[in-house]
């Protein structure tokens, strides 16, 4: 019996007196206090003992958006410009929110990100503009114009319609011209808008599947992504109706009357207000005032981006108080775009006719989302940590407000066009919490 015992107390002495020399290594003094935070790098490891959480606030600033479409001329001639030739786009800050928890060997995540509106416009005068094509021969020759192609081409349309009674080949646009040298140069103004969020969810196996330097690695994921890019473009051009004859001598100019305007063969337009009298020299309708006219089209779009996406995150390296880290992301997506187009042709004097036109349509289409991301952080403590990256996103198949004049195909049809891409680059900086 004696045996049996000092078999089982030995050992069991032996056992309390190391744990008691360990824990007497790691007391110090109380006049000796640890002289910065340190940082175990344990963070890291999945904690199978309950759920660990973190949570990250960024500021989000884009950098640099480049969206690219199919777009027409605003105006043909000397002075031809079209939404590819606008500045930069000019972005906001934004922000995003980011928190997880992981359990076991899993990690969900939450992250919503907004990366800022974006803008760009320009203001410029430009040349006479003509609306048909006997005056760009005639008194507007050198000149811009409007045709088909361009934007505005109901008032082409008005304009070129065949000369009968109430309709004679008159040389029409915007002063100055040959005959009119001495009106004010037409206005040309744009303006473009873009809005990107994203939300996300994500669940993510919390162990490496690719380890990299100091301990790091990359991890595996699938989420569920729902985004929105939303873009509005704007276009106007404003000056002084011109009208030249090119009847017999002594003929009155008719400028577009209310008839060719709203012509299904010619502008194709409905009367909104004013007394409908259309767009005149001031000859024909005996004031002597020309029509100061401002046409404008509007075009506003919405993609509704639904579906999933794989994932690869994690510690590329691991080093002293610094972690490095990376993101891949990629999916194939369901892009539910809207798009509408409203147009107004306004008299600004005289009787205030205004005419107009709007469209509208919808559509469902497979597009892709994805992109790559750097970080950096710097571990205050093993709770708190300073980061900062940098990301790259691309975005297909999009609707994009500048292209849409492409999808009117006719009086009274539209569909929207989904020709669009986008490359989106943002920084970002921001403090994560763990605990």
């Amino acid at each position: 019996m004696v045996a049996r015992l000092q078999c089982l107390v030995v050992p069991l002495a032996v056992l309390l007196l190391t744990a008691a020399s360990a824990r007497a290594q790691d007391v110090r003094p109380a006049e000796q206090p640890a002289s910065e935070p340190v940082w175990t790098g344990e963070a890291s490891v999945p904690n199978t003992s309950g759920p660990m959480w973190d949570f990250q606030a960024d500021w989000l600033g884009t950098v640099h958006a480049k969206l690219t479409t199919d777009t027409r001329s605003f105006i043909a001639g000397p002075d031809t410009a079209s939404f590819n030739d606008l500045p930069d786009l000019s972005c906001e800050d934004g922000y995003r929110l980011k928190g997880n928890v992981r359990l076991g060997n899993w990690i969900i995540e939450g992250v919503y990100s907004y990366y800022g509106g974006c803008s760009s416009w320009l203001n410029e005068s430009v040349d006479g503009v003509a609306f048909n094509a006997s005056a760009l021969a005639g008194n507007w020759t050198g000149r811009n114009s409007l045709n088909a192609s361009t934007y505005f081409s109901p008032i082409f349309s008005a304009a070129s319609l065949p000369p009968t009674a109430t309709t004679p080949a008159d040389q029409t646009g915007l002063g100055p011209s040959n005959s009119f040298l001495n009106d004010t140069r037409p206005l040309l103004m744009t303006y473009m808008h873009s809005d990107f969020y994203m939300a996300e969810a994500n669940i993510k196996w919390a162990d490496y599947i690719v380890p990299t330097f100091g301990g790091g690695g990359l991890r595996l994921g699938v989420g569920y992504v729902s985004a929105d890019l939303k873009e509005n473009a704007w276009v106007a051009l404003s000056g002084s109706f011109a009208d030249v004859t090119n009847g017999a001598p002594g003929t009155a100019t008719l400028g577009l009357s209310n008839s060719v305007l709203t012509s299904y063969n010619g502008g194709n337009l409905a009367l909104y207000s004013g007394g409908g009298t259309g767009f005149s020299d001031g000859t024909n309708n005996g004031t002597g005032i020309p029509s100061q006219v401002l046409f404008t089209h509007q075009a506003t779009t919405s993609n509704h981006f639904n579906g999933a996406q794989l994932l690869l995150d994690g510690d590329l390296v691991k080093f002293w108080h610094m972690d490095i880290g990376g993101t891949f992301r990629g999916g194939i997506f369901d892009n539910f775009a809207e798009g509408r187009i409203v147009e107004t042709y306004q008299e600004m004097n005289n009787d205030l006719s205004s005419y107009g036109r709007e469209f509208s349509d919808s559509c469902h289409h497979v597009a892709f989302l994805g992109g790559v991301g750097l970080n950096a952080g710097y571990h205050l403590t093993d709770e708190i940590t300073v980061r900062a990256g940098y990301e790259v996103l691309y975005l297909s198949n999009l609707a994009l407000a500048p292209e849409q004049v492409n999808g009117i195909a006719g009086p009274n049809v539209y569909h929207v066009q989904m020709n669009g891409t986008a490359v989106i680059q943002a920084a970002h900086a921001g403090l994560e919490i763990a605990f």
